[in-house]
């Protein structure tokens, strides 16, 4: 006799020998009259408990070896299960991300993981944008379509361009030699912007007082406003920051940065075009 015939006899040996003793017990339970019902009743509870407790005891001793191997191999199973979907899961929970954060809706602005571009669809395992740029210097569409896994909401952040949706408090610089007067290109910068952007101030303010209202939020000044910063001792960068409809970035973006090329006398004496 093998000892895998001897694990099977062992069984049968123990699970025999426990329903026995039980019917034992509980027979003798039965015939004796010096016990309330109550205590008898307690009695074959513990019986019941006690002796499950010693069969899987014994279950577990006799066929320790094969119930280690079973569960390295469910271990081993579920661990190629895991690494093989591994992308997915991640791509569903990025999703499940996405529907409780709500980061971006459908034809929103964004930036993911360098990535930037307008969001077209939204799916179980990936996001479609169209890629707008190239990188953040310009406001194009490129005609291609990027598709971006939903797992990487999960490790980088999501930039939303569009958090105020029709209109966008959108920012660009424009570099001068160090010598400029800055008063006067500060001046300068704000005359043009108004020129392009003044026309949408109305129709802004009512839209952001709209959505201040709705979501508690501070209305944001939305007149031109032109900060200076000194890059090195041989430029100087004046960011300019206006509120347009988030189609026109690009237009008015280049029509400033035109005609202001075309005005300032360090730009045209230097007989750039």
């Amino acid at each position: 006799m093998n000892w895998q015939e001897n694990r099977i006899l062992a069984t049968i040996i123990l699970i025999f020998g426990i329903w026995v003793l039980r019917r034992i017990i509980d027979f003798a339970l039965i015939n004796t009259k010096r016990s309330s019902r109550e205590k008898k009743r307690r009695i074959s509870v513990n019986i019941n408990f006690m002796s499950t407790i010693v069969l899987l005891l014994g279950l577990f001793t006799i066929w320790s070896t094969q119930i280690q191997t079973l569960a390295l191999s469910f271990i081993a199973i579920s661990m190629a299960i895991v690494l093989a979907t591994k992308e997915l899961i991640m791509c569903l929970t990025g999703t499940f991300y996405q529907s409780i954060a709500n980061p971006f809706n459908i034809g929103d602005h964004v930036i993911i993981d360098k990535q930037r571009g307008q969001v077209i669809d939204r799916g179980l395992f990936s996001t479609k944008i169209l890629e707008i740029g190239p990188s953040d210097k310009t406001h194009q569409f490129t005609g291609r379509i990027i598709t971006i896994p939903n797992s990487i909401m999960l490790t980088h952040e999501v930039r939303n361009e569009s958090y105020f949706n029709e209109f966008v408090l959108h920012t660009f610089m424009i570099p001068t030699p160090y010598n400029v007067d800055t008063l006067k290109v500060e001046k300068l910068l704000i005359e043009i912007s108004e020129k392009f952007v003044s026309k949408y101030y109305e129709e802004a303010t009512a839209y952001l007082e709209k959505l201040q209202e709705k979501s508690n939020l501070e209305t944001p000044h939305i007149k031109a406003n032109v900060n200076v910063k000194v890059a090195h001792f041989e430029e100087i960068q004046f960011i300019v920051r206006v509120t347009i409809p988030i189609s026109q970035k690009g237009f008015v973006e280049q029509s400033i940065t035109k005609e202001f090329m075309q005005k300032h006398p360090e730009w045209a004496k230097s007989n750039i075009k």
